[in-house]
């Protein structure tokens, strides 16, 4: 499918993408180079595992090895963290150092308001990006963070972890794109009435959406790709499945030098829609999932 990207007017401006035909469960599209398909590479460390029984003696000599409610909390877990990764851009949020190095966007239209923080409540780890708006008369509303990618590479991959309550699936809003510093021009992933679809603006903007709905309540790992060139292409990954493949993509790669993370919405009915984003990378090779 072809995709002529034009302006993204934010925060002045409302734009609702089409959906338009079923993605693919074709694991041969175009999730390559022109030299090949790029190898996965190893973002970040392997954090420790495993966990660690304590013997409490009682004071008849008993051993008690009940593990506390309190040690099954929400927060799981995090494998992989940004410690060594050659990443051109890493975040896993782990140190709330106050979104350093990030450009902040929040706000929204007379009475609809959005704003981030950084949040444990679903955490990947030890934090994450909590990212939320409250839409009123169907009016835009934005949080996100955002940050310039330093290469001119002609492949990008952009890999998060979505945490999506199901009380916030059946709305529209981005998840995390590309766009562009001095202008308007977007292109990524959105979510659109429970199902992940691509977002993009254009005269006659063509999208294309996963097949089955997107999981509710729980991590999901999310990763696309732009490959610019004489045949570029959009190919995006749920779980590592790929799901989406689009060709061409009429885009300079001059053009799409930002990348932002966070929710981006308009017209939706009222109240409040939030989701939690973790270990954000941008790289030009395939991140793939921990």
């Amino acid at each position: 499918m072809k995709i002529e990207l034009s302006i993204l007017l934010v925060p002045l401006l409302a734009c609702t993408p089409v959906a338009g035909g079923g993605g693919t469960d074709d694991t041969e599209g175009h999730a390559e180079s022109e030299t090949g398909e790029p190898a996965t590479e190893a973002e970040s460390e392997s954090g420790t595992e495993g966990e660690t029984e304590t013997d409490d003696e009682s004071e008849t000599g008993e051993t008690d090895s009940e593990e506390t409610d309190s040690e099954a909390s929400e927060t799981e877990s995090n494998p992989a963290t940004c410690m060594g990764s050659t990443a051109i851009i890493c975040e896993d949020f782990e140190v709330d150092d106050d979104f350093a190095g990030w450009d902040l966007h929040v706000g929204g239209h007379t009475l609809s308001s959005g704003d981030v923080e950084r949040d444990a409540t679903h955490a990947h780890g030890q934090g994450a990006l909590r990212t939320w708006a409250d839409f009123q008369d169907n009016l835009t509303a934005w949080g996100w963070i955002e940050r310039s990618i330093p290469t001119t590479d002609p492949d990008l991959f952009v890999r998060a972890y979505a945490y999506v309550p199901a009380t916030s699936i059946n709305e529209w809003y981005v998840l995390f794109a590309l766009n562009q510093n001095d202008g308007y021009a977007s292109l990524g992933l959105a979510l659109e009435d429970g199902t992940l679809a691509t977002v993009g603006w254009g005269d006659t903007h063509q999208g294309a959406s996963d097949t089955e709905p997107f999981p509710t309540d729980q991590w999901v790992c999310l990763e696309f790709q732009v490959h610019y060139g004489d045949s570029s292409w959009f190919s995006a990954w749920r779980d590592d499945e790929l799901v989406v493949d689009m060709t061409p993509v009429t885009a300079d790669r001059g053009v799409l030098d930002q990348v932002f993370f966070g929710l981006y919405g308009g017209n939706n009915e009222f109240g409040l829609v939030e989701f939690w984003l973790d270990d954000l990378v941008v790289d030009t090779a395939r991140v793939g999932c921990d």
